[in-house]
This record gives structure tokens, C-alpha cells and sequence, in this order.
């Protein structure tokens, strides 16, 4: 199972790479939103049992 999911990891890596090459602006920031948001749920424990 580890290793299926290295290789999920490794093509999705591949494909993000290829996509960042075309719209790097873009994908950059639709990350951060993302990177963002992850953060904000786990600070303010929107989701319960995940937050400090």
C-alpha cells in the first residue's frame, strides 16, 4: 500500500510540474488558497478533533 500511494504521489508530482509549466502564476496561487485555507481550519479547529 506504501508503496502504491509513493507512486500516486510521484505521478501526481509529474502532472503538477507539467501543469505548473504551462500556468505557474495560477497554480501558485490556487496552493497558497489552499495551503491557507488548511491552515485556518486546523488554527480555529473548524473541524473538531484536528485543531491545537
Amino acid at each position: 500500500m506504501l508503496s502504491t500511494t509513493r507512486n500516486t504521489i510521484s505521478r501526481s508530482r509529474a502532472t503538477a510540474s507539467a501543469i505548473r509549466s504551462q500556468h505557474s502564476a495560477r497554480i501558485d496561487m490556487v496552493a497558497i488558497a489552499l495551503a491557507a485555507a488548511a491552515a485556518l481550519l486546523v488554527r480555529f479547529n473548524i473541524v473538531p478533533g484536528i485543531g491545537w
